[in-house]
Formats: structure tokens, sequence, C-alpha cells
């Protein structure tokens, strides 16, 4: 009786041990990503910061799981130590990681970090929060943001979902990249067909870019503006992704890394300008809503208003002309349309 005890208890145990030792076996073949803590401007408090931090990794982790493609590695041991380093020296992306670090990393199972940046864009209005995913070369992977206003920071359930979309949305750009990322084990011949379909994928989407670009005009300029700017974040991620590939850009790096600045300044322009054209239809529908309800000297005073917050705006952007020329083209139209109706106003 006491022999089958024993066998039956170690038999539990083996198998306790075995599943363990396949769970880890599975995580191996995995990209495993360690969420650093997230940085923030300094009237942030630690602990606001780490809430979102954790509802983003809390996602992730449960993407990661859905997807079958990646597993997200933290241990309190090492989030003690890399929390203790990024107090010593501000850690924003890959670059700034210490050596010793990365390699403590490794023994964790980690192959990738993701950075986290909260900003206070306080010309827009409006909380900016950025995720970007490398690997340990720097190579990125994915970047996306979402925004949410100021007086939603405190606002649990609004966190929530934002992190949850961010989560979201980053797990989704690696996902459609996933089997472009070089893997060390791959053969050649793997690296190869990798290149190619990363030489595809950019040719794929440059066309559905052009196609956008050719159809744009000032009625459906938020529409597609919408549509061109993931498409700007796969061509960028893919031009990065070409840097693993040999003999590809051994040749012409400067003109490489020329094309990925020329994307990456339209790509910021553009989610300004997404952020920036929504305040101009305010403005726009302010203005008309106001043509039926007030007198001709309210309605002066009210375009007298519009016209010179919009010319702030202007003065700000024009310190950078050559990057947001397109948006400051635009500001100029909206201007003139006031100028001249306050114009037909002021006449007897």
């Amino acid at each position: 009786m006491k022999n089958k005890l024993l066998l039956c208890i170690l038999t539990n145990i083996f198998l306790v041990v075995l599943n363990s030792f396949s769970n880890q076996l599975l995580a191996d073949d995995l990209l495993g990503v360690y969420v650093w803590k997230f940085n923030a401007p300094d009237d942030w408090s630690l602990a606001d910061v780490e809430r979102f931090r954790d509802d983003f990794r809390r996602n992730l982790v449960k993407k990661g799981s859905e997807s079958n493609s990646f597993t997200v590695t933290e241990r309190p041991d090492i989030d003690k130590l890399l929390s203790q380093r990024d107090m010593e020296i501000k850690i924003r992306e890959m670059n700034d990681v210490p050596m010793g670090d990365i390699e403590t990393l490794k023994t964790r199972g980690a192959r990738s970090v993701v950075f986290g940046k909260i900003d206070n864009d306080v010309k827009g209005g409006e909380i900016n929060i950025s995720v970007i995913w490398q690997l340990f070369d720097s190579t990125v992977l994915a970047y996306e943001a979402v925004q949410m206003l100021p007086n939603q920071r405190y606002t649990g359930s609004i966190r929530r979902e934002k992190m949850h979309e961010l989560s979201e949305k980053i797990s989704n750009l690696f996902l459609s990249n996933l089997n472009l990322i070089a893997n060390q084990d791959t053969t050649q011949s793997d690296k190869q067909i990798k290149c190619v379909r990363i030489l595809d994928t950019i040719d794929e989407k440059k066309k559905e870019y052009d196609y956008l670009s050719s159809i744009e005009d000032g009625s459906n300029k938020l529409e597609i503006n919408k549509k061109i700017i993931p498409l700007l974040d796969v061509i960028i991620v893919n031009y990065r992704l070409l840097e693993t590939c040999p003999g590809q850009i051994t040749d012409d790096r400067k003109k490489h890394k020329l094309v990925i600045q020329k994307y990456s300044d339209e790509l910021t322009n553009r989610k300004l300008a997404q952020l920036n054209i929504p305040l101009l239809k305010k403005y726009e529908r302010l203005a008309l809503s106001l043509k039926d309800t007030y007198k001709n000297s309210s309605r002066r005073i009210t375009i007298k208003k519009i016209i010179r917050n919009l010319n702030k705006v202007k003065e700000n952007y024009s310190l950078h002309h050559d990057k947001f020329h397109g948006f400051i083209e635009n500001l100029d139209r909206v201007i003139f349309k006031y100028e001249d109706e306050l114009s037909e106003l002021t006449t007897p």
C-alpha cells in the first residue's frame, strides 16, 4: 500500500515537472518581450504611470496568449533591477539600455522590449501615449500611439480602454510583420525568402499609399489621412527590417536612411494634422452655426477670435515650415475664408 502511494506521489510530481518543462519549451519558441517602465513627464506620479503600464501589459499578455506568437516576460527580480536602472538613467529606447541589462533580459527569456512614453501635448490639448517595440539590435518591430483628454487620465475605465486599444494596435501591427522578423535560427534560404517578402510588402503598401495620396483632397482629407497613417507605419517598419537583409542596402545606406526619414517626417506631419483637423472643423462648425443665431456685430467678433486663434496655430507651426507646409497651407485657406466673410459683414 505504501509503495503504491509513493508511486502515485512520484508520478504526480513527474507530471508537474514535465508540464512545466513543456511549457518552457513552448515559451522558448515564442518571441519573449519585456515591457519596460513607461517614461512620463515630471508631473506624473510613479503610481499613475505604473497603472498605465500594468493595464497595457495585462492586455499584451492576453494578446500574446491568443495569437500564440509572443510571450510577455516579467519577473519581480528583473523588474526591480531594471526599475532601479531607470531611476539612474532615463531609458526611452533600446539604444539607452546598457549591455549588461540586455544580457540580464536574455537570461530571463526576453528577446525584445516594449518602451512606453507619455507626453502632455499642451498645444493639442491631449495626452499622447506611444509604445515602440524593438529587438535588442534596435530594429523596430512596431510603433503605435493613442490619445486621451487630460481630465480622463484619472478615470480607471477610460485608462483601461485606452491601454486595451494601444495593446491591440501594436500587437496587430507586430503580427502583420511576424513572418518578416529575421530569426537567428533561420537558414540563409529562409532569410532570402523573408527579404523577398519584405520587399513585396513595401511595394504593395507604397502602391496603396500612392493611390490614396492621388485621391486626397480637401473634402476627404480627414478620412484619407486615417487610412494613410497605418500604411506609413508599415512602410517604415519594413524599411527598417530591410536592414537585416544581406546585400540589400550595403551600397546605398545613406539613401536608405533618407527614405526612412522622408516617410517618418510625413507620418509625424499627418499625425499632427489628424489632431488639428478636427479642431479646424470645430471652428468652422462654430462659425457656421452662429451665422443664423447672432447679429452681424457678434458674428464679426466671433470670426475675429477664430482668425486670431488660427494665426496663433499657424505661427507655432511656421517655425518648422519645411515639415508642416501642407498643414500650414490648409490653415491659410481656412483663415482666408473667414477673412473674406468678415469683409462681407463689414461692408455696408
